[in-house]
């Protein structure tokens, strides 16, 4: 922790992080004869290690019920419960690539219980293997296509894999099954946690705030519950309220290193942030001022609009713009501007056609035309992206609109156009390590080792550059 004080943690905040760890880290020891195999009798069967287990599951002594199941498996190898069980314990003592040992297992003895599938994608996705993490929950939708949890992990898996539309509409049916699951089973916090976790996903944060409190009313002492509700708190930039939700996080599991990450990078972007949700805030209460003076005038909503984009309070933005769309249809950068915050929620059908709006109303501006082709591409639509982003480089020769388009060959495997399109990127923006890291994939399909490599360093360089001079993320 001597280290984390030169991320410029304030001495207070120093002291506060140390002593709530401090206070965990001396819990007196379990006294010794708790568990079946420390008894001298030896006559226990397989099952009664098993019962044991799930015991000492329940009541979170991870370590003793692992000593159980391994007693029982040694017993009884064919069990496919036993295994199942050996994985929800190693899962949440973070031991992932084991968990998803123990998950097979019970598949091999079992292949027609979707929680083993469930359970074992829960595991690869904390492994970042995301493409086995999804046919894991696909497996799972196939056996019981009833579970909202199931979707909702689809969802994620798909969201970490950029194919954001499917991933959209996969959380919007696992919100829609949530909030059925919920109106049976209220008193489970796990569907409120759930349901909030799908809405932080689509960047509807309001309404996971409300979720995660109906968690947190209903298990107080659940780390995750905070600590996904301070992300989202982070995010519109409600900072005290965030830092308050984090430190709740790391009183309940010091032990995760995701949460202290989360608030070490939140204390060192804090003042910051602070200041660009204050000012933001003061000119939101300026334009509400000046719409109570005058609420015809469409500019104001535009301009409210635009300063809660820099919040990230989207769902709110949208209004603003709607109302300024209302009062003066045939602007073109407002229908741009709603388009943008539908393309931000993922809603790309919807935004494609704010896009076109605009375009019929100024036909000049680039950009318009560049959103148009990131929405085709997020919609797997890559001939139609490519169109759009030729229309923007006529417009305008930018080196975003090069590399998009370069990534869209790529993926169609055009391999030489692609190149030729990143090369223009970077002969006018050699900056970006992302240029440089996808010229490196083109020439390595190529076979154009040697280029490849020299690309690949110079992405490390500029990317170990720009996180040396930004700030921490939260991301977590």
């Amino acid at each position: 922790f001597d280290i984390l004080r030169r991320f410029g943690l304030k001495p207070s905040e120093y002291e506060k992080l140390m002593e709530i760890i401090s206070s965990n880290a001396s819990i007196p020891p379990e006294q010794k004869n708790n568990t079946l195999s420390d008894n001298k009798i030896v006559s226990y069967t397989a099952e009664d290690y098993y019962r044991k287990s799930k015991e000492l599951f329940d009541s979170r002594k991870y370590d003793e019920a692992l000593k159980e199941i391994d007693n029982a498996i040694e017993r009884d190898r064919n069990k496919p419960e036993y295994y199942f069980l050996k994985g929800l314990i190693l899962y949440n003592i973070h031991k992932y690539k084991e968990a998803v040992g123990a998950f097979n297992e019970a598949i091999n003895r079992n292949p027609n219980n979707p929680e083993y599938y469930y359970y074992k994608g829960r595991a690869l996705y904390e492994l970042k293997k995301y493409e086995d993490a999804l046919e894991a929950f696909e497996n799972a939708l196939r056996l019981n296509d009833k579970r909202p949890e199931y979707y909702l992990f689809k969802g994620e898996a798909l969201y970490e894999l950029k194919k954001y539309n499917d991933a959209y509409k996969v959380l919007i049916k696992a919100v829609e099954k949530l909030e059925e699951e919920i109106k049976q089973k209220r008193d489970n916090p796990f569907y409120h946690w759930a349901k909030g976790r799908a809405l932080y996903r689509l960047k509807r944060y309001d309404d996971a705030i409300k979720a995660l409190d109906e968690a947190i009313g209903l298990d107080k002492y659940n780390p995750e519950y905070h600590f996904l509700k301070g992300k989202a708190l982070y995010e519109i930039y409600r900072i005290d309220e965030a830092l308050e939700e984090l430190w709740y996080a790391i009183y309940f599991d010091h032990y995760n290193i995701k949460y202290l990450y989360s608030m070490i990078a939140a204390l060192y972007n804090k003042d910051k942030s602070k200041r660009i949700a204050e000012n933001n805030e003061k000119v939101i209460k300026e334009y509400d001022d000046k719409i109570r003076e005058n609420p015809n005038n469409p500019e104001y909503y535009y301009n409210k609009g635009n300063i809660l984009i820099n919040l990230n309070r989207l769902e709110e933005a949208l209004k603003e713009f709607d109302v300024a769309i209302q009062k003066n249809p045939d602007d073109a950068e407002y229908r741009f501007k709603r388009g943008y915050v539908l393309y931000e929620l993922y809603r790309y059908e919807e935004a494609l056609k704010e896009f076109d709006k605009a375009i019929q109303i100024n036909p000049n501006n680039s950009k318009y035309y560049y959103y148009k082709g990131l929405a085709y591409y997020y919609l797997d639509k890559l001939e139609d992206s490519i169109r759009e982003f030729d229309n923007a480089i006529k417009k305008k020769n930018d080196a975003s609109y090069h590399f998009s388009k370069s990534k869209a060959l790529y993926r169609l495997n055009r391999l030489n156009e692609a190149l030729d399109e990143i090369n223009k990127a970077i002969e006018l923006n050699n900056k970006n390590p992302k240029y440089h890291s996808l010229k490196a994939k083109i020439l390595r399909m190529l076979g154009k080792n040697e280029e490849a490599k020299k690309e690949e360093n110079e992405a490390r360089k500029l990317s170990y550059i720009i996180r040396r001079f930004s700030n921490l993320s939260i991301l977590g």
